[in-house]
């Protein structure tokens, strides 16, 4: 078994997939620290002095764990009143599977909002994003694509044994 974190691993195989994944928010009094509140599955509404911070929790079905994302702020302090302006429709996250940790496609050619059809396989990484839908006017427009971290602990462990392998199997091979 290999632990990192709150990430543990104790059998990996070809065909470990994504299982569920989870946006949380949480209403704070900080726009720099978790206080004042608790974690939900809905969005809050903001009032004067709160600030609404996100987190996405990631299952894998080899494991009873959720690995949660780094709380991010995603409000502000509260402007001066002005025009009407853009609202948003929607927030999606979106999935990626990619061979490289240092940059992936452009959203969304190759995203799905679907993290069960993902499976790993070794030397590849997970990818997220989000599709924010605005109003008036209406245009789509996609975060900046971040690499899952966790998938590192992973592809580690399929490094170490597909290692054991093979030198078990060159002492087999050599005993026989």
């Amino acid at each position: 078994m290999v632990a990192y974190g709150q990430f543990t691993i104790s059998a990996l195989n070809d065909g470990t997939s994504v299982e569920s994944v989870s946006v949380q928010y949480y209403l704070s009094t900080s726009r720099t620290k978790l206080t004042g509140g608790s974690w939900g599955a809905t969005c809050p509404n903001v009032s004067d002095g709160h600030y609404v911070w996100t987190r996405t929790g990631t299952k894998l079905s080899d494991s009873a764990t959720v690995n949660y994302s780094q709380p991010a702020c995603i409000t502000g302090d509260k402007g001066a009143t002005g025009a009407s302006g853009k609202g948003i429709v929607s927030v999606t996250p979106l999935y990626l599977m990619n061979e490289s940790k240092e940059s992936c496609a452009e959203p969304p050619t190759g995203w799905t909002d679907d993290p069960s059809t993902l499976t790993w396989e070794a030397g590849k990484y997970i990818w997220t994003t989000s599709k924010i839908v605005y109003s008036n006017p209406s245009s789509t427009v996609y975060t900046t694509p971040s690499c899952d971290t966790a998938w590192e602990a992973a592809n580690e462990v399929q490094n170490n044994l597909d290692t054991y392998k093979q030198t078990n199997d060159a002492a087999v091979a050599a005993q026989a």
